[in-house]
Formats: structure tokens, sequence, C-alpha cells
């Protein structure tokens, strides 16, 4: 029996999983509710760790821990899926342990995507996302893992990936197209969709004090909230005020999404008209 046979029960397609199902039905309905309850808790304390290999490895593990023995354990077997062809275990250059680790070298030259505005961080990040996909270090649930793992460094530069904007099969075709090489654009275009800065979503889901205490540079964009609130205060009835200032909360949080900031009103200046926003570009 070779490697590839190993991972499956005999005389079967179905992976060997832990609590022993003998269909594919079964397993993956028990590997999404076993994976996505670990990815719950790693929303709430995330696996500290440098965004290395044994980082990545043990975000798999973490993840799959439930459901395979080998979770966070690199594959042992020739991987490919469709006409995308992954990482190989051995070159005259490189195993597949070296290849991630010059694929994290890579980025941790470029300060782990730190300090970027947007445009330059979803380009960066669609890259090394390709790059991630490529190795493709385990026998499954390498999606997911890259995914947390991406998330995880996102996070830390200032940014998160809210991947329920896309579905799942938007998601797959953009990494297949990247992968082959026949449209790279598609995955800049993702990534670009589900990458807002933190203080964006602060702003969104936050009330906005608690979003200035947060990120003080939200100052600007709660000026404006002010002023909008004193001028529909002063002038429209109930109803149009909620109109008015959900409007406006709406056009400053399209604003915040970009990466751009809203500069605070300078001592002595007049109010700023609702909405109104004196702007520079940030990380």
């Amino acid at each position: 029996m070779d490697d590839w046979d190993a991972y499956f029960w005999p005389g079967s397609d179905v992976l060997r999983n832990i609590p022993g199902f003998t269909t594919n039905q079964e397993l993956r309905r028990f590997e999404y509710a076993a994976t996505r309850q670990r990815s719950e808790e790693l929303a709430l304390k995330a696996i500290p760790g440098h965004f290395d290999t044994a980082h990545y490895r043990e975000i798999h593990r973490y993840l799959f821990q439930d459901v395979y023995e080998w979770a966070g354990e690199y594959r042992t077997v020739e991987f490919s899926k469709g006409s995308s062809a992954f990482a190989p275990l051995k070159t005259p250059a490189h195993t597949l342990e070296t290849w991630g680790e010059k694929i994290l070298a890579d980025l941790a030259t470029e300060n782990h995507l730190k300090g970027l505005k947007k445009a330059a961080f979803v380009e960066r990040l669609t890259h090394h996302y390709g790059e991630l996909n490529f190795w493709h270090p385990m026998r499954e649930g390498n999606g997911r893992a890259t995914k947390e793992f991406l998330y995880q460094l996102a996070k830390q530069a200032g940014y998160e990936l809210e991947f329920q904007r896309v579905g799942a099969k938007t998601w797959n075709t953009a990494a297949e197209r990247q992968a082959s090489g026949d449209d790279p654009r598609l995955a800049l275009d993702v990534f670009n969709k589900i990458t807002t800065p933190s203080r964006a979503i602060a702003f969104r889901d936050e009330h906005i004090l608690d979003a200035v205490k947060q990120f003080p540079e939200l100052q600007g964009a709660a000026d404006a909230l002010a002023a909008a609130k004193g001028k529909s205060d002063a002038e429209y009835d109930a109803d149009t005020a909620r109109l008015f200032l959900a409007k406006v909360q709406a056009q400053l949080l399209e604003r915040l999404s970009t990466g751009d900031i809203i500069q605070p009103r300078a001592a002595g200046s007049p109010a700023p008209e609702p909405g109104d926003a004196y702007i520079r570009n940030g990380p």
C-alpha cells in the first residue's frame, strides 16, 4: 500500500478519520461542523505565532484536531486539483517544508504587510495567498487553514477579512484562476471586496465613543456624525432625522472602508457640513 492509499479506509475513497465515518457525506458534515466550531474559538483567542511554518501547521492542527490524526502534519503525497498542480514534495532546490519556509520568509521581509494602505495591502495579500495556495502543504484542509492564517495576519496589520462577503463558488473560482494563471485579477477583486480596515468595522459595529477609544483616528468621523446630529435635531422631524443620520453614517463608512481617514475639525474652525470630510489617505 503506497502513501496515497494510506490516507483512505481500505477499499474506499473516504479519508481515514477520528470519528470513524465511512461515507464522504457523513465525513463532510462532521468536518464542517467541527472546523467551524474550532474557527469560532480562534476568533475569540487566536493562536500565537510568528506567521512561519510552525504557526501555519499549528492553525491546521487546531482546526482539524477532531477530524484527522494527521492534522498539522505535512502531506506525504504529490497533489493536484483540476488544472492546478501544487508544490512537489521534493525538487533539487526544495522540499515541501523548505517551500513553505521560503514563502513565509518572503512574507516576513514585507513586515507581514503592516503599515500598508488598503490598495497595496490587498495587492500583496493576494500575491501571498497565491503562494500559500501553491504550497498546499496538507493532505486536506489547506483552504480553511490558509483563511485562518490570513485572517490573523490581516488583523495584526489593521484589517479584517470578511470572508462571508463572497460565496464559496466565487472564492474557489478565484483561487483556481489565480493558480492556473488564467485570470489572477479575480482573486484581487475578491480580496478587495472582503478586506476592510479594522477601524471601519469598529465605526460600523460599535458605539462611536467606544470606536474612537479603540481607534483615535476616528475622531474626524465622530465630529462629522455630531455635526449631522446637530443639523437633524434643528431642522428635521424624527423620521427624517433618522434617515438623514443613516445616510451620513453610510457615506462615512464607505469612505472609511476604502482606507481613508476623516480628519478631525481643527480647533476654532467652523463645524463641517454633515457628512463633509477632510480626508487623507491612511493605512
